[in-house]
């Protein structure tokens, strides 16, 4: 019987061949000049590699390799001197990352609220509670991130920047959210007030952060009120040297982030359960 170290090392092993792969896929993808047809194929080999990860129960080892190699290259590797930005375009593989994360965690929790609607597990509601909670920390961390990086790029952040209004907004619905968690006595009117609340508030968030700051034209935000997406940082006005490089790193922190996220929230599903166990509560 191979043993807990072995155990260990195998998904060690599973997760850094996998890490390897999106990777190398990435690389295949921008940085040469294949076919379509290889690229694409590269693109669809992913879905069986991460299916395989999961089964094996090596996805936190994912998790951890990925992180790691973000934090490490997203310092080290070339970017293009963006006026202005300078070294602070490496913001780019934590801020944007955060907010994909994010938006993963809440659909998940809107998911899980529904099915809270139509089953009235204990389950399910203690997953959507712990999912919101990650959601909106992920969002906080991704607020402050941001208007960070603003107050630099922007030398000091505008009152009424569009986007950081309509995330402050967006973040305030979730805070309504576990008020009304915590407002509430009764157990069974709570949960299901809170599901409620959260497959209303859910679109909403979603409008927010999505929709409403596209319609206006004053903003400064990339990708808004005429200004490039985040696609136009990576390129370099004399050449072709490092197109695409910053992709080696955001693409992977964009899976690191979101894994972290639902990792730190199994967490806490689980001790909830054990919690409500422990009291006779499920």
């Amino acid at each position: 019987m191979p043993t807990k170290s072995q155990h260990t090392f195998v998904r060690i092993l599973i997760a850094t061949l996998a890490s390897c792969a999106l990777v190398s896929t990435i690389l295949i993808a921008y940085k040469t000049d294949f076919h379509t047809i290889i690229k694409t194929i590269a693109w669809l080999l992913l879905a069986p590699i991460g299916w395989f990860v999961y089964q094996r129960n090596a996805w936190r080892e994912t998790c951890v390799v990925i992180l790691t190699y973000v934090v490490v290259t997203g310092f080290l590797i070339e970017v293009p001197r963006k006026p202005i930005l300078h070294e602070m375009i490496r913001n780019l593989y934590f801020h944007v990352p955060m907010w994909f994360a994010m938006i993963s965690v809440l659909t998940t929790s809107f998911v899980f609220s529904i099915r809270y609607l139509r089953n009235s597990r204990l389950n399910d509601d203690i997953a959507a509670s712990q999912l919101a909670s990650i959601g909106v920390a992920l969002g906080v961390l991704g607020y402050i991130t941001g208007a960070v990086w603003g107050n630099y790029t922007w030398d000091g952040v505008p009152l009424l920047e569009p986007r950081l209004v309509s995330a402050a907004a967006a973040l305030l619905l979730y805070f309504a959210y576990f008020v009304l968690r915590m407002s509430m006595d009764d157990d069974k009117a709570k949960m299901r007030l809170a599901a409620i609340y959260n497959v209303f508030s859910f679109p909403t968030f979603i409008v927010l952060i999505y929709i409403l700051p596209r319609l206006v034209e004053n903003s400064l935000h990339p990708d808004l009120g005429g200004n490039d997406s985040f696609g136009a940082y990576d390129k370099e006005e004399s050449g072709d040297a490092i197109n695409d490089n910053m992709k080696l790193v955001f693409y992977p922190a964009i899976i690191g982030w979101t894994l972290l996220s639902f990792w730190i929230a199994s967490l806490g599903i689980r001790a909830k359960k054990l919690f409500a166990k422990h009291h006779g509560l499920d």
